[in-house]
């Protein structure tokens, strides 16, 4: 029993490790990232880059309808594989299905939406914003799974 349990905490600590790590990275290249973009962008094109990360969070955040919690939350409820299979599959469906869907609105609708809202960013640039992240939700989705 007490090896077991030893056992499965260094399993969690080694997969606690490479998710921190993978994390510190991620962060640690964007606080590196910064001198260039203050060397190469304008203030205005700076503004530009941050409201868009920010328009990205929002929107993998809203995009995703918190199913990736859902997948933690009855990873333990539901006993049988087949069960968690089609568990998997209907979440996996309705993510896809919704999160696209909402992008195809966002992107009909995104000169009156995000004309108003952030004026003088390319609309361009929101377009791509909005197809990376379905992407991103796509991302989210398999970490969860695994």
């Amino acid at each position: 029993m007490e090896s077991t349990s030893i056992k499965n905490a260094g399993k969690l600590a080694s997969q606690s490790l490479v998710y921190s790590a993978g994390e510190v990275v991620s962060r640690g290249i964007a606080f590196l990232l910064i001198p260039l973009y203050v060397h190469y962008l304008t203030p205005e094109g700076y503004g530009i880059v941050e409201t868009l990360r920010v328009l990205f969070n929002v929107l993998v955040l809203l995009l995703t309808f918190a199913m990736h919690s859902a997948v933690v939350r009855f990873y333990y409820d539901i006993k049988s594989p087949g069960d968690y299979r089609r568990f998997l599959g209907s979440i996996g469906v309705f993510t896809l299905l919704a999160a696209g869907l909402s992008c195809v609105l966002l992107d009909a609708f995104k000169a009156p939406v995000f004309g108003a809202l952030m004026p003088g960013i390319p609309l361009d640039f929101v377009q791509l914003v909005i197809w990376t992240g379905f992407l991103a939700v796509l991302g989210q989705f398999v970490a969860s799974y695994y």
